[in-house]
């Protein structure tokens, strides 16, 4: 428990520090008895029942992980606290990577001035 609590303050405490919206909650595990009169732990994430020592990230850019006290989610990438950018941009998620883009027009990058969308380049031996 002093585990759980000791994590829960460190995210409170790095949320007032930044002044952000990066998050951290916990939820307590279950426990099950097994057939044979074994008791173990569990967590559920969305309805999914996961055995402790389990971590995985979910595509709302959370980092989860379940232990004997429970699952533990906090945000990463652009979900995971103060990203600074230039004045008159804003930071917006690009699948969990921060992308800084004028706030005026959203396609266009704060870094190069230049247009973010359909600019990947293709390997060399792929055709379009």
């Amino acid at each position: 428990m002093a585990t759980s609590t000791h994590l829960v303050a460190l995210c409170m405490l790095n949320v007032l520090i930044r002044g952000t919206t990066a998050y951290c909650y916990i939820s307590k595990s279950l426990s099950e008895t097994l057939m044979t009169g074994e008791v173990r732990n569990l967590c559920v994430f969305n309805g999914v029942r996961m055995e402790v020592g389990s971590n995985f990230v979910t595509a709302s850019c959370e980092r989860c992980s379940c232990t004997k006290h429970g699952l533990s989610c906090c945000g990463i990438g652009y979900r995971a606290g103060a990203i600074h950018t230039f004045p008159g941009c804003e930071i917006i998620g690009d699948g969990c990577d921060p992308l800084s883009v004028k706030s005026c027009d959203n396609t266009v990058s704060c870094e190069t001035g230049k247009p973010i969308r359909n600019t990947f380049v293709l390997h060399p031996g792929l055709k379009p």
